[in-house]
């Protein structure tokens, strides 16, 4: 592999320039999850494959992905992107410049541009790897009918392809990224009996045993069995589901012997530890940072998947910011990528610049696999660019004027409340999540939006900055109360922690065309590129979710003898609102950082920029993978199905094209 950062070139211009004067089967662009992936499959298939990444290659290195974590904890704001050090050749979006919109008032001082109406909230990471440095590991499989969204519930859209064509791949994304989970407890969310006699192949095993569930999900689900929640006139069950993780857990000796294994021929299943050093990382160790870093790399990040890809067949450039897509007038094919290399990994400032053209051999293919936003940003900007308020179908691939339009993301809820004095939940343990209340799919979706309740194993940490606001609040106490001090104050701090529960919920978004990502001539940033410009609104259904949400919560709070602590405020960034029976009620939401639908997957040119083996309708030799080709976003975290929409990828590539 190809990286000047290994040791095989001097400087990134050297590797460039020999990059450029090689010709590929493929060039992928981008080497987040869906590149990292698709490299590796094609690499087997005996492709000759290039990945330009935009972003540092400092997680390549061992002691660079050790900086990560140092900077994680040393840093005051635990955000998502804190372990990873500013970029200003490839910047990316930070939860500390997201603001409530004003009217016609740009919020602008971050990377992304937000113009309302409501903020956009979810960030994403420019670099090698992507954002599967810093995402929770949740890998649910998608339910059978958020790919018939519009035929079942009369929302959205549907999918052009079904749960069915994909859930070979989903098998093949969940051996790749290592789950965890238990085939028979991930049935419990499947609520259409023919669904879930077909949800898995007969006889399917996941690699890796559940990760056991903590002492807050037994406590939770024992309470809550038999209970039921109503929603239009329908019951459904109040249950705690383990939640399929991709974080390494105990083997499945049972998966060796399963159908879809032995045709494979593996074997049985090995966690893959930490790249670095594959003794760290073989199991799970509870710790609590899995958003942003995991520090022992026992998470799946794309590293691991670029690692093990063939040396000889995948070659990495880092620090290669791609500009344009190059289209041949006469037979609209990609003729070549254009990108701009930087010197300066680590500067402040800008570095210097070189300029190289990429081509792959004639017949080779090129898959833009740069994340939701990204890919959207790279396809505007390219060709004649699709900038300004009026501009409709510039860009590359956007004949159908869809590039970067249906912007979806999963609003995420959060409630709290305590439990009744004397209880121990043991919370502010790791994983952050293991179990989940889900209420995924039914007939209420022709009302409101699905969603799912993480069970959060850290007590009031997101919704209130728990044990450290506890610790303030005994300190200093607002009422004119004397401070507790000493061995009064750990006790107390452990009585009032290990009550709190919690729950984020994960919202269904229906897709919008006016929630769309653009690009603007005066929004650009120190390389010259354009920076994202983002209208986004969530919608009532998606409101009326939260509502469901929030109903469930307190229930839940009444079944266990609790008291709701939730607060919402007009002055939250997040903070959203509609009218219930003619009275005002807010809602606070978060991102989820599940970034999809910008350049949807569908059945003709009209409406949609890809089909159902992920190639451009304007292009015959463009693809493009990731989340962007979801037509919906049903509720599950998105990153299990974009790994198998990268395998379906490369076997349609490697079987017919290549």
């Amino acid at each position: 592999m190809i990286n000047y950062e290994k040791g095989i070139e001097a400087t990134p211009e050297e590797v460039a320039e020999k990059v450029s004067k090689d010709y590929y089967d493929v060039i992928i662009v981008g080497a987040g999850f869906a590149g990292s992936i698709l490299a590796k499959e094609l690499g087997k298939g005996a492709k000759k494959v290039l990945i330009l990444e935009a972003g540092r290659s400092t997680s390549i290195r061992p002691e660079g992905y050790d900086s990560y974590v140092t900077r994680f904890q040393e840093a005051l704001a635990k955000t998502p992107n804190s372990p990873y050090p500013e970029n200003p050749n490839a910047p990316q979006s930070s939860v500390l410049f997201q603001r409530q919109i004003q009217a016609g008032q740009a919020v602008d001082n971050g990377y992304q541009v937000y113009l309302g109406p409501q903020p956009f909230m979810s960030t994403f990471t420019r670099l090698t790897a992507g954002t599967s440095l810093h995402w929770l590991g949740t890998s649910m499989r998608m339910v059978p009918s958020d790919f018939e969204m519009s035929k079942r519930f009369g929302r959205g859209v549907n999918w052009p392809i079904s749960y069915t064509d994909l859930q070979p791949y989903y098998q093949d994304a969940e051996y790749e990224i290592g789950v965890s989970a238990d085939v028979e407890e991930q049935l419990r969310d499947i609520q259409n009996p023919e669904d879930k006699g077909n949800y898995f192949e007969k006889g399917y095993e996941y690699p890796m045993h559940q990760i056991p569930k903590t002492h807050l999900d037994k406590w939770l689900g024992k309470k809550l069995e038999g209970k039921s929640f109503e929603m239009e006139g329908k019951k459904y069950p109040m249950q705690v589901v383990g939640t399929p993780q991709s974080r390494n857990g105990m083997p499945n000796p049972k998966y060796a012997d399963s159908p879809y294994n032995k045709r494979k021929k593996r074997g049985h299943y090995v966690p893959r530890g930490g790249v670095h050093d594959p003794r760290m990382g073989q199991r799970c160790e509870g710790n609590t940072a899995c958003v942003p870093i995991c520090p022992v790399m026992a998470k799946y990040n794309g590293l691991k998947s670029l690692y093990s890809a063939d040396p000889e067949k995948v070659d990495l450039l880092t620090q290669a910011v791609v500009t344009n897509i190059e289209i041949d007038p006469k037979t609209q094919q990609v003729s070549g990528l254009d990108y701009t290399v930087y010197d300066s990994e680590t500067s402040a400032a800008p570095g210097n610049y070189q300029k190289f053209v990429a081509r792959t051999r004639k017949g080779g293919a090129y898959i833009v696999a740069a994340h939701a936003i990204e890919t959207a940003k790279l396809l505007l900007q390219s060709g004649t660019p699709a900038t300004g308020n009026n501009e409709k179908c510039g860009g590359v691939a956007n004949s159908s004027d869809m590039v970067g339009r249906n912007l979806m993301d999963h609003p995420y809820l959060l409630t709290w409340g305590l439990v009744p004095r004397g209880t121990r939940l043991g919370v502010l343990r790791g994983p952050l999540v293991s179990s989940e209340v889900p209420m995924r799919d039914g007939a209420f979706r022709d009302a409101h939006a699905a969603f799912r309740g993480d069970v959060r194993n850290g007590g009031w940490d997101f919704a209130a900055g728990a044990p450290y606001s506890n610790v303030l609040g005994l300190l200093a106490p607002g009422d004119g109360k004397n401070p507790v001090l000493g061995s009064k104050l750990r006790r107390q701090l452990y009585e009032d922690v290990q009550r709190q529960l919690s729950f984020g919920f994960e919202i269904e978004q229906l897709p919008d065309p006016a929630n769309r990502v653009m690009i603007r001539e005066e929004y650009r940033d120190k390389l010259g590129a354009y920076r994202p410009v983002i209208r986004y609104d969530m919608g009532e259904y998606s409101i009326r979710g939260m509502q469901a949400a929030k109903r469930l919560s307190d229930s839940i709070l009444k079944e266990v003898g609790g008291v709701d602590h939730t607060v919402y405020q007009e002055s939250d960034t997040g903070y959203v609102f509609h009218y219930e029976d003619g009275k005002k009620v807010g809602y606070t939401f978060h991102g989820s950082g599940h970034i999809v639908g910008t350049h949807r997957m569908g059945t003709n040119r009209g409406d949609s920029v890809v089909n159902s083996d992920q190639q451009t309708w304007d292009h015959e030799n463009l693809y493009l993978v990731g989340c962007g080709n979801f037509p919906t976003i049903g509720t599950s975290n998105p990153s299990l199905t974009a790994a198998a929409l990268a395998f379906k990828c490369a076997d349609h590539l490697i079987k017919k094209v290549l």
